[in-house]
């Protein structure tokens, strides 16, 4: 299978759908595609975006295009405008009227080394000179092989300026980023296998302690950094392994590192146990208990002393605990921060498995009891589930109650009919949840401001919640008369509109005609939105038809709408009027 036969503007628009396709046409034409390269089974090239970006474009056996790009969109998987503009440049490169192509990897191997060596390092040098990461991935490479000790300063230098960031790294600069200290990371992991594993876990060391400082410079939503502070972690455990170092000195960096991180990034002490041994295992423990003794005890709504450390120590500390199977030391450690609702629930969790349920309900009610003001919505769950147990349903009832009336919307609504269902009770609670939803309903319209509007609701949605409500039950009649009365959002309408294709098409039409007119007065560009409702107008005009009313629907749109270049090109290529 050939690129010619896979590669297609056509395949391209289908992956990446209009707007990225059109966007990566500008792309390309722009002149943002750099290093094409092209093999037998893949093209790379980088595209000049927000930054510069990685694109690798392949092909499996049935022809289907696989396309991986460096920035944010297509991180996610998806098949970006980069990617278009990239397949693009290609498709010009092979078409050109010149007879020109783009050279193939294969190509560019077989020149190079036909050159002599002269040329070559020439080259190189000249690359070097305008590629700061080859640069940096040459210099470790010095590093590494002066001698037959590793230079560790020409390597401390490297890093240094490797890892160093000037000014504030955006989420769009972390791949670049990332991938210089990568750099590092294969540097060093090569220096590890060949017998240095002393001096490689000392460079990690610096390296992770340069990385720690830069964190607050660098915005890692996409989580590049913090894996590439993983895969260093990774490897300093790796020569730590193979070249232990003192109990004393392991036990002191283990300790800076656990409580200096506060992102999401996992050291694993544990993990270093065979590095060390008993004696280093004993005093990391009184390290970690000496710290934690140290910390003052947190009462109800006191969040001043919390940080990040005390995480790590009470997280460490309740490890040694479980390790010694004492449940009741686990407790003792968390009735040390009583800050938050949720931690009386973690520690009434911890009296049930404990086998003193009757304790775990006074932690929870305690909990409730302290927080009532704002509860927490986990440890309300819990107390209703063992007031049911215990049969207490008037105060499983209370709880239910008391969410509805705090926020009276389909998913407390459902709550409430969900329990007294089961409990054959639900016709009671039904009359009396809808007669607080026309009080408040009532309340809101004669003050509007007054902080009792429904959860999701305001004035242009009308009476989204009861109707959201009715068609949570399937009363669909009912919810179509309260839309009628008071009005609802237009998610809703649309949702009514399907409901009413069948039995009341002409209800159904209307809605899909008023949002369609809507979403091209305010949409341009993408009209795939509005095209989905065209299209079930058609569907019900031709079942009930009426095909004669949909071509002059269509033709009043081409006229309505004739300044829209690319709707009335999507009605082309539909051929509407047909």
């Amino acid at each position: 299978m050939k690129w010619s036969e896979v590669l297609t503007r056509e395949k391209l628009q289908q992956y990446a759908g209009n707007r990225s396709y059109a966007a990566g046409i500008d792309y390309a034409r722009e002149g943002t595609v750099s290093g094409l390269m092209v093999s037998n089974d893949s093209i790379t090239a980088y595209v000049q975006g927000t930054e510069t970006y990685e694109v690798q474009i392949e092909y499996n056996q049935d022809g289907d295009l696989i396309a991986e790009c460096s920035c944010p969109y297509g991180e996610e998987g998806n098949f970006c405008k980069h990617c278009v503009a990239v397949g693009i440049a290609w498709l010009d490169s092979a078409n050109s009227a010149e007879g020109i192509t783009a050279p193939t990897r294969e190509g560019y191997r077989e020149f190079l080394e036909k050159q002599d060596k002269a040329y070559l390092v020439t080259l190189l040098l000249e690359q070097i000179r305008k590629d700061a990461e080859l640069q940096n991935r040459l210099a470790l490479k010095i590093a590494q092989s002066q001698s037959t000790t590793p230079d560790l300063t020409s390597y401390r230098r490297t890093i240094k300026r490797t890892i160093a960031v000037s000014g504030y790294l955006d989420y769009g600069e972390t791949h670049a980023y990332a991938r210089g200290v990568d750099s590092v990371t294969l540097s060093l992991a090569e220096l590890c296998e060949s017998g240095f594993a002393m001096e490689a876990r000392q460079l990690v060391e610096y390296a992770l302690d340069e990385l720690t400082h830069q964190l607050d410079d660098i915005d890692d939503s996409s989580g590049n950094i913090s894996g590439v502070w993983q895969e260093l972690h990774d490897l300093h455990l790796e020569a730590a392994l193979k070249s232990p170092p003192s109990p004393q000195e392991l036990v002191q960096w283990l300790l800076k590192t656990e409580l200096a991180m506060d992102w999401d990034v996992e050291v694993g002490w544990q993990d270093y146990l065979p590095a060390l041994g008993d004696e280093g295992k004993r005093l990391f423990m009184e390290e970690i208990k000496g710290r934690w003794e140290n910390l003052p005890e947190l009462s109800p709504g006191d969040r001043s002393a919390y940080s990040g450390s005390r995480y790590v120590l009470t997280k460490l500390m309740t490890e040694f605990a479980k390790e010694q199977g004492d449940i009741h030391a686990v407790i003792a450690l968390k009735k040390r921060d009583l800050s938050s609702a949720g931690n009386f629930l973690e520690i009434a969790k911890l009296y049930l498995e404990a086998g003193e349920p009757n304790t775990a309900l006074e932690w929870a009610e305690t909990g409730r009891a302290t927080f009532r003001d704002t509860p927490d919505a986990r440890l309300l769950d819990f107390l209703l589930l063992q007031y049911t147990q215990r049969e207490r349903f008037a105060e499983a009832y209370a709880i239910l109650w008391q969410r509805f009336m705090d926020r009276p919307d389909v998913r407390t609504y459902e709550q409430i009919h969900n329990y007294a269902e089961a409990r054959g009770d639900w016709e009671a609670w039904r009359v009396k949840c809808w007669e607080h939803l026309r009080k408040v309903r009532e309340e809101q319209k004669s003050k509007p401001n007054d902080g009792r509007a429904f959860y999701r609701d305001d004035a242009a949605t009308g009476h989204s919640e009861e109707v959201r409500i009715l068609l949570s039950e399937g009363r669909s009649e009912e919810a179509w008369d309260e839309a009628q009365t008071g009005g609802c959002s237009r998610d809703l309408w649309l949702e009514l509109a399907k409901l009413r294709e069948t039995d009341h098409h002409e209800d159904a039409l209307r809605l899909y005609r008023e949002e369609i007119a809507r979403k091209l007065d305010e949409v341009t560009g993408d009209y795939s939105e509005p095209f989905r409702h065209i299209l079930k107008v058609r569907e019900i005009l031709l079942r009930t038809e009426q095909g004669d009313k949909f071509r002059s629907y269509a033709l009043f749109l081409r006229a309505e709408y004739k300044r829209k270049r690319n709707f009335i090109k999507l009605l082309d290529t539909n051929r509407f009027p047909a």
